[in-house]
């Protein structure tokens, strides 16, 4: 009995992040932003919103440094990064 309450708890404890990783999504979706997680390697993770503001699909990897890079000049041009300079 012990352990099928144990069980019960874990899958609620699954269910508050499903619910918890929607309404982020949906609230980027509406105010039209995204999220990302980076280190100095690159970029560890890309939401969903991102991608699209992008104009990429989510389904596909995260790019790379210097792919983002080449996506968006702006990046490039107000935030003063050189490409060139760019850890690989």
């Amino acid at each position: 009995m012990g352990t099928l309450l144990y069980w019960v708890g874990v899958n609620l404890d699954n269910e508050e992040r499903r619910q918890a990783e929607f309404y982020l999504e949906e609230g980027q979706r509406l105010a039209h932003i995204g999220s990302w997680a980076f280190n100095p390697n690159g970029f560890e993770y890309w939401s969903s919103g991102l991608f699209r503001i992008n104009g990429l699909d989510p389904k596909d990897n995260v790019p790379t440094k210097e792919e983002y890079l080449a996506l968006d000049p702006l990046v490039v041009k107000y935030i003063g990064i050189d490409p060139s300079k760019v850890a690989v």
